[in-house]
């Protein structure tokens, strides 16, 4: 009985797995915020949900095997990347309005 509980958890962790990273990836997609920052606070949050997924995922052995055969951590790499390139158009714009 505890097994059949125990494949039954997993086989639900396993279809959970594959959902969970596709409703994570598409969050911290270059289109879906690419130009959409207000401020650098915007960006820097944006920044830390990246980080802060991305250790969630590796904190689950399933969810960081299905994450690296999908190229998901690719995508957050490029995403943190062009946050970082916005955050410095932001601050360089800043320093232009002010002067």
């Amino acid at each position: 009985m505890k097994i059949l509980k125990l494949q039954l958890a997993l086989g639900l962790l396993l279809m959970c797995s594959s959902s969970l990273i596709a409703q994570v990836a598409p969050a911290a997609s270059k289109s879906a915020t690419y130009g959409q920052f207000k401020s650098v606070e915007d960006v820097d949050s944006y920044i830390k949900a990246i980080d802060s997924k991305v250790a969630f995922i590796q904190s689950n052995p399933v969810q960081d095997s299905i994450a690296k055969q999908n190229g998901w951590y690719i995508q957050m790499v490029e995403s943190r990347k062009d946050a970082i390139q916005q955050r410095e158009k932001l601050i360089q714009e800043a320093k232009k309005n002010q002067q």
